[in-house]
């Protein structure tokens, strides 16, 4: 006949058997997110970086002419193909698909659903770039024990043209060169100035210019001095 305490100490070895083993799958569980949440955090990363970059580079190609959009694009894709994801040894891979354009910055109700591709109809005159850089199906290692599948990482970043600076410092003066109301001048191409000690011809000199303060308002003025070295004034 069994002796009582030798039938406790039994079910006691047992007890602790099922307790132990169920601790170790929860700390392979623990240990598994903490490894593949890290791994995420970097690929995700390493993509925001490659988004940056092709977003950056795509933005300086919109400049609203008729092939601006394309430009944008190849600079885009170029450009996110020199990084690296997934610890850097994985190319980063971004299509005509990732890369989309906008004239605003959000929609009106506050997402990106105003964001186009080019193939999708975005505008040519398109001031804002968005890009997206994914890498698709990430393996899960220990998480993997306990039902997690394979995931997609995915980053975005926008980007645009703008002024280096804000704000207006001194009146502009430029001599006209045709008509209002643009007056022969093209937004956007460099003109030289003929501001400077002895710059300017005579002509140039005693032409009519054009000035424009800081809120952008135009009005034609005129310059009479022929001495050597002055300008409009």
């Amino acid at each position: 006949m069994p002796h009582p305490s030798s039938t406790i100490t039994h079910h006691q070895s047992g007890t602790i058997a099922v307790a132990t083993a169920v601790s170790i799958l929860v700390l392979v569980a623990l240990l598994g997110v903490v490894v593949d949440l890290g791994r995420m955090y970097v690929v995700k990363t390493e993509l925001q970086n490659a988004a940056d970059a092709c977003a950056l580079a795509a933005s300086k190609e919109l400049d609203g002419t008729a092939d601006a959009l394309t430009r944008a694009e190849n600079a885009g894709i170029t450009v996110a193909a020199k990084h690296k994801a997934h610890f850097q040894s994985e190319a980063v891979a971004v299509s005509a698909a990732d890369i989309k354009f906008s004239k605003m910055l959000s929609s009106g109700i506050g997402d990106n659903s105003n964001y186009l591709t080019q193939a999708g109809g975005a505008p040519i005159d398109s001031k804002y770039v968005m890009c997206t850089a994914r890498r698709p199906s990430l393996g899960m290692t220990l998480t993997s024990v306990v039902g997690f599948g394979a995931q997609t990482i995915a980053a975005q970043a926008v980007a645009t043209v703008s002024p280096a600076q804000s704000s207006c410092a001194i009146p502009l003066g430029m001599c006209k060169k045709g008509a209002a109301p643009s007056y022969g001048l093209v937004p956007g191409n460099w003109y030289n100035g003929r501001f400077d000690a002895g710059g300017g011809t005579a002509e140039e000199r005693t032409a009519e210019f054009l000035t424009a303060d800081c809120r952008g308002n135009a009005r034609i003025c005129s310059s009479t001095s022929n001495a050597p070295g002055s300008g409009p004034r």
